[in-house]
């Protein structure tokens, strides 16, 4: 069985629709994914009666801060209750706002943006980032790739928003799910493991494709995770933007996996 337990969709920033992502993770040989978009739903919901025989675990990857830190963190549910898509309305509506003030800000820059086009342009998003202004501008001939339209524009922009990861934790445990820290690297990891710990936190997304995180390093987490009696879990964070990187180049199995597994399917 192999499994990619964090990919995104167009409902957050990733590139392809919900049942697209699906297809595509038929066709990269997963049998099971979680579509784990940017605070939001609607694209795991959307992909959950596919045709492709792919299992689809219901997930979101919740935005949060520690001071000028950012982190992710993952829930996993059988259900997503009302509350949960409230708590979420509330984050995407702050993201909003903040995107906006971002464009305002980078119009007095001489950046002409529209953001009527803007948000026609990414109509079918939920949540926004500051990587769909990177698109937008890239479209826009602000630059020939990502990283120059970031570095040059919108390096010294964040998007914070007032949740805390122990806001995140409590939403995601007060709603029968389970909160797994996402793609941890190891300075972020050893900074905040007992803020982390001591909120609640139930897991370690361990093996992780696309922050480059090493096998010794994932040795070492899956140590840390036992240590503390956490489940250890396997994501791509894939998005689709890079074409020489697919989905199900990155799994793990049940063998690595299983004992987080087991909460939410029959292995």
């Amino acid at each position: 069985m192999k499994v990619d337990l964090h990919v995104h969709t167009n409902c957050s920033d990733g590139v392809y629709p919900p049942l697209e992502v699906v297809r595509r993770a038929r066709e990269g040989g997963l049998d099971v994914i979680a579509i784990a978009d940017h605070d939001c739903v609607e694209g795991n919901l959307e992909a959950q009666d596919n045709p492709f025989g792919v299992i689809v675990l219901k997930a979101v990857e919740i935005t949060s801060y520690i001071g000028p830190d950012e982190i992710h963190v993952l829930g996993y549910f059988r259900e997503f209750s009302d509350n949960l898509k409230i708590f979420l309305k509330g984050i995407q509506e702050e993201r909003r706002g903040r995107i906006v003030e971002i464009i305002s800000s980078l119009k007095k820059l001489g950046v002409s943006i529209s953001e009527e086009i803007f948000f026609e342009t990414f109509s079918e998003a939920r949540t926004y980032t500051r990587g769909h202004l990177v698109f937008y501008l890239l479209q826009n001939n602000y630059g020939s790739s990502p990283k120059e339209v970031f570095e040059k524009y919108l390096k010294d922009f964040s998007v914070p928003i007032s949740v805390t990861p122990a806001d995140a934790i409590k939403v995601i445990l007060e709603n029968d799910g389970i909160p797994v820290w996402a793609h941890p690297v190891p300075e972020e990891l050893n900074k905040h493991f007992d803020y982390m710990l001591n909120a609640g936190i139930r897991g370690i997304e361990a093996y992780n494709g696309r922050r480059g995180v090493t096998e010794e390093v994932s040795r070492e987490f899956v140590k840390i995770a036992k240590e503390h009696n956490l489940f250890v879990t396997a994501g791509s964070d894939w998005h689709g933007h890079t074409k020489d990187y697919n989905l199900g180049d990155f799994y793990r199995t049940e063998r690595e996996v299983g004992g987080f597994l087991a909460n939410f399917i029959q292995l």
